[in-house]
């Protein structure tokens, strides 16, 4: 059996929320350094340590840029959001929540869990939220 395509974009297997969290949660320990230019390799390959290469970890990816996740991630509403679901950033109309935990890589702290006021903090028309298609509820 052939590995599903988004056009010429190669995605990962069918993944589940849980196993989303928990492969995002090992770039927790130790805390992943924000570096574009540098991987990081645990038990779930070897990524680049930058947004993209985070969020190709945790869904199981073959390494992609941001442009081809929003690609072929569909957009969810606010309230549909869900663990596993990502925050692209863009510049859309944001509507309002008070927060979400949230895990991300920031420049010069490495690889964080925190609360994410809604709408995201100072940059409230910054991000959209996305489902990747092989996620499994």
């Amino acid at each position: 059996m052939s590995q599903p395509t988004a056009g010429t974009i190669l995605l990962g297997p069918p993944i589940t929320r849980d196993e989303v969290i928990a492969r995002a949660k090992s770039w927790l320990r130790p805390s992943v350094s924000f570096h574009p230019g540098r991987r990081f390799a645990n038990e779930h390959g070897r990524y680049r340590t930058d947004s993209s290469g985070f969020v190709c970890m945790a869904l199981a990816l073959p390494q992609t840029s941001i442009d081809e996740l929003t690609a072929f991630c569909s957009l969810v509403s606010r309230d549909d959001l869900l663990a596993g679901d990502l925050l692209i950033c863009a510049h859309h109309d944001t509507a309002t929540r008070h927060s979400y935990l949230g895990m991300e890589q920031v420049r010069g702290l490495g690889t964080v869990r925190r609360a994410v006021h809604y709408p995201y903090d100072q940059e409230q028309d910054a991000f959209l939220p996305r489902r990747y298609p092989m996620i499994q509820d």
